[in-house]
């Protein structure tokens, strides 16, 4: 049995798509501000925003409380 070691640099895509994975399973779920912690994360981790995480902080609602609707 061999035994493998992940690098810093091979570890951190799989933690981040990880990471991104459960803020999504949170924000469906309606735990929004855990979600959105999470998000936030995955966005300074990942500056350059290959896993589009800074794209779901745009959707109202998940980056920023929704604006009210008025009846």
């Amino acid at each position: 049995t061999e035994i493998y070691t992940l690098s810093l640099h091979d570890a951190l895509p799989i933690y981040l798509l990880a990471l991104k994975a459960s803020a999504v399973v949170l924000l469906r779920m309606g735990n929004v501000e855990e979600g959105r912690i999470r998000l936030a994360k995955v966005v300074e981790l990942d500056p350059q925003d290959r896993l589009g995480a800074a794209a779901l902080m745009l959707i109202p609602g998940v980056g920023e409380e929704a604006p009210a609707l008025h009846a």
